[in-house]
């Protein structure tokens, strides 16, 4: 008797237990039960979790329709996904703070509207951080990317490795995003893999930059464009050439191949406002097919704003710019007839090849020119070691430009206007050493020539004194800090932040989906257990 009424107790209680387990869980999360299928509260300790392409096409549903912006809200990817993306509607933003945990979403579609990406817009307060994208996404419309077609807020650490195409007449097609266009937008750490396509305004990162900052970003996939505003980062900068916005690229690299039909350069392609681009260098090959632009960092200035300013600073370029049609500089293609306001190079160094296939070009080692006295152009501390090839050798230029330029001032460069063939041809092993002496602050030696040649050719007498002068134009330990971060950035996303958010509350995330229910049969077969053993019992009496 007393055995029976010991396991009648415990039973009962294990089933109050239990069940006021449940009871409470059922409780302490009313919100999550009733209006969110997704685990978490939502706040930045207890984030909502996707965990599946349907939990994924849950929130993108509700960004994409109004239903919820996730205002102030943080969410956390928790597995890899892989996603189609419709055609998100305009307008429509993601205000929240989505950190992908570094996993990876393949993206697909089906969709040939505009705005194709996981979400139209990024909003000022929100962010997106941490994820890889796979996958191709082809035939989409104008201001189609990865991330988003509009960034408002602040992109990091993404990795993209999803090729896209755009069949659309004016692309805005972007790795990253369609179009940055808020002044304290940012896209940070980021690098492209893919290759990007479209007919204009096609970047690397972006395809248009309105304005905003872009830093700390590497390129390494080819970009294409059948007509013009092409680049490694940015595609067109700006939107009119009367604007004043100030749009800012920094510590950013270029290693994909970049071609077009004029505006087409490692870095910025067409610039129509105004633009602060620090700390840049371009390793891809350039090619245009049309007269209007083309160089290793930047492509064309068109602005009608006479203070407009345009700076340059700590920059540099190799790889080969080629040109079908004329205006093609190492460093920087063409100012349009029109442009007004001071483009100043400081402490910028042209290590291109220039090559012309036809007899009309202009070609310049560090710049083309332009066709007006309207812009005036500084350069302080500023080298040209580009080597040119062209049958109209009358407009071609190892030195500053080809026709009428401005200079304001020549402090410390090399340069001179028009000094034709004073450059040096410049070997693959050649460049190689001038991105180390300049990249990672080290300086020129015979032994070092040796080491990072490793016997690939000798260096001719002109290539030594070119190298032996470089180390006035550009090595910092700044270039130090950032290469090593940022070319090896993949390896930075794969184990920082990885997700582990240590020990999660019993009554968190998805736990709770699991507590109830298993409260409430371990309640029902405790109980059972006990009926059983006293009917048994009556039995054997």
């Amino acid at each position: 008797m007393k055995n029976k009424k010991h396991v009648l107790g415990v039973a009962f209680i294990s089933s109050v237990f239990l069940a006021a387990v449940g009871l409470v869980a059922f409780k302490t999360t009313p919100s999550l039960i009733r209006t969110n299928a997704l685990g978490g509260s939502g706040t930045s300790d207890d984030p909502y979790l996707i965990a599946s392409a349907s939990d994924m096409e849950e929130v993108m549903s509700n960004v994409n329709t109004a239903a919820n912006d996730y205002s102030g809200k943080y969410l956390s990817i928790t597995a890899d996904l892989s996603i189609e993306l419709s055609a998100t509607s305009q307008s429509k933003t993601f205000r929240g703070h989505l950190d992908g945990g570094n996993h990876t979403l393949t993206l697909s579609t089906s969709a040939t509207g505009t705005y194709v990406a996981m979400f139209n817009c990024v909003g000022g307060a929100g962010s997106v951080s941490n994820i890889t994208f796979a996958g191709s996404l082809s035939g989409v419309g104008e201001s189609s990317s990865t991330v988003c077609a509009f960034n408002y807020g602040r992109i990091e650490n993404i990795i993209n490795n999803c090729s896209i195409s755009s069949a659309a007449s004016n692309s805005y097609v972007g790795g990253i995003a369609g179009s940055e266009i808020n002044a304290s937008a940012v896209i940070t750490n980021c690098v492209n893999n893919a290759t990007i396509s479209g007919s204009k305004y096609v970047g690397g990162i972006v395809g248009n930059l309105r304005v905003g900052t872009i830093s700390n970003t590497i390129n390494k996939g080819n970009v294409t464009a059948s007509s013009s505003s092409v680049a490694g980062i940015a595609g067109l900068i700006g939107r009119a050439n009367t604007e004043t916005f100030n749009a800012v690229i920094t510590d950013c690299i270029n290693e994909g191949n970049i071609s077009g039909a004029g505006q087409v350069a490692g870095i910025a392609g067409g610039i129509y406002p105004q633009l602060t681009c620090t700390n840049c260098s371009n390793y891809g090959n350039i090619t245009t097919s049309a007269n209007s632009g083309a160089g290793g960092i930047a492509g064309l200035i068109n602005s009608n704003v006479g203070s407009a300013t345009f700076s340059f600073t700590n920059c540099y370029s190799s790889g080969t710019v080629t040109t079908s049609a004329g205006w093609a500089g190492g460093l920087f293609g063409y100012a349009g007839s029109a442009s007004l306001g001071t483009v100043t190079f400081n402490n910028v160094l042209s290590a291109a090849r220039l090559v012309c296939t036809n007899s009309t070009g202009y070609l310049g080692g560090f710049m083309a020119g332009q066709n007006s006295n309207n812009m005036t152009f500084n350069l302080i501390k500023c080298q040209s070691m580009a080597s040119v090839s062209c049958s109209a050798t009358s407009n071609v230029s190892n030195g500053i430009g080809i026709a009428a330029t401005t200079i304001g001032t020549n402090e410390d460069s090399t340069l001179e206007k028009n000094d034709g063939y004073k450059g040096v041809e410049l070997s693959s092993t050649t460049i190689a050493m001038l991105r180390a002496i300049r990249e990672f602050d080290c300086t020129y030696s015979a032994s070092a020539e040796t080491i990072m040649s490793d016997g690939v050719d000798a260096l001719t007498a002109d290539e030594i004194t070119v190298l032996s002068s470089t180390i006035h134009y550009g090595a910092s330990s700044y270039q130090n800090d950032y290469y090593t971060s940022a070319l090896y950035i993949e390896n930075y996303l794969s184990t920082h932040n990885s997700g582990a958010r240590g020990i999660t509350n019993l009554f968190n995330n998805n736990n709770i989906k699991i507590i109830i229910p298993v409260a409430i049969v371990l309640a029902g077969a405790l109980s059972l257990v006990g009926i059983i053993f006293i009917r048994k019992r009556k039995m054997e009496k």
